[in-house]
């Protein structure tokens, strides 16, 4: 059983073969009928209808693209509107005051300094190291040293508490040992790197002769790492480290919030940053936007002229 029409010829085509409006099925069993559109039909059919525009959008050309400087102008603006309107920003002294009145039965606790940044587009997340006037930290460093089978016992005399080759890098994956500091040899760091980058990346433990984490000198940098602090920002820009404990004086806290707060200005400059080498001359790529102190059970607190 078929469909006929006296007007348009209906013969069985093949999918693939021509393009077709009609189609006409007689049972499940039977094949598809086809029918060619004749040339009145394509006439008659409507054109295609262009999409509305929004109100305010250009039809023939779109928004030039800001420039980076222009980009981060803007977002400081926004910030600092919305910074202006906060009624309960305080000073760096008086927010600690009131920390140490919420946590008066916690003085062994924290305080966190978060600092949100704006990063010029195109330039890497802050990051860098510093020493710290007061070491906030409650246990010391672990610290882990790549080197050759000839200067392990030289590593571990020079005060690492871990020293080996591939050895110590299935030791550090298998999690038997959770290093806070991680130096290396120039000789080793080619044969440890495959093995451990992708596990010491992400937790900004992987050496590096930018950090002054592989040096020949195992001395000297075993020396150097202990007490400090290495800091570095997430995709957005935010920094978060805990700056002191609550049972610090008010100036050793001051004097820590400021040292760290021109970590982050002095980092705020690549000099090996062939993009930004004359823009940064007019505006650093890594602004700060605004800061904020808090504690463990206590209230984040925007501070006033940092």
């Amino acid at each position: 059983m078929a469909f006929a029409s006296s007007s348009i010829s209906t013969r069985p085509l093949f999918r693939q073969c021509q393009k077709t409006i009609f189609c006409f099925r007689t049972f499940s069993t039977s094949p598809i009928q086809y029918a060619k559109a004749s040339k009145k039909d394509k006439e008659k059919s409507p054109a295609p209808v262009k999409k509305p525009t929004r109100k305010g959008e250009a039809e023939t050309s779109k928004k030039p693209r800001l420039s980076p400087e222009s980009e981060m102008k803007s977002v400081v603006k926004r910030a600092a509107a919305v910074s202006d309107k906060n009624e309960n920003k305080m000073t760096l002294e008086d927010a600690i005051r009131v920390l140490r009145a919420v946590e008066v039965r916690s003085p062994w606790s924290a305080y966190e300094l978060v600092v949100r940044t704006a990063v010029m587009r195109g330039r890497p997340s802050p990051n860098g190291r510093l020493t710290l006037p007061k070491d906030p930290r409650s246990h010391r460093d672990i610290i882990a040293c790549f080197v050759d089978e000839g200067r392990v016992q030289e590593a571990l005399d020079a005060g690492a508490d871990y020293a080996g080759g591939l050895d110590l890098a299935a030791k550090i994956l298998n999690g038997e040992i959770l290093p806070t500091k991680v130096l290396a040899t120039p000789t080793i760091l080619p044969v440890v790197t495959p093995k451990v980058a992708r596990y010491l990346g992400p937790k900004n433990l992987m050496p590096s002769v930018k950090k002054g984490t592989v040096s020949d000198d195992l001395a000297t940098i075993i020396k150097g790492s202990e007490g400090v602090l290495d800091w570095r920002g997430d995709k957005s820009g935010t920094i978060r480290t805990a700056i002191a404990r609550l049972n610090f004086e008010p100036k050793e806290v001051v004097e820590n919030v400021q040292a760290f707060l021109q970590s982050v200005h002095e980092n705020s400059r690549d000099p090996d940053d062939a993009l930004y080498q004359k823009k940064s001359k007019k505006m650093n790529s890594v602004q700060i936007i605004s800061v904020r102190l808090s504690s463990r059970q206590g209230p984040s607190i925007e501070l006033l002229h940092v």
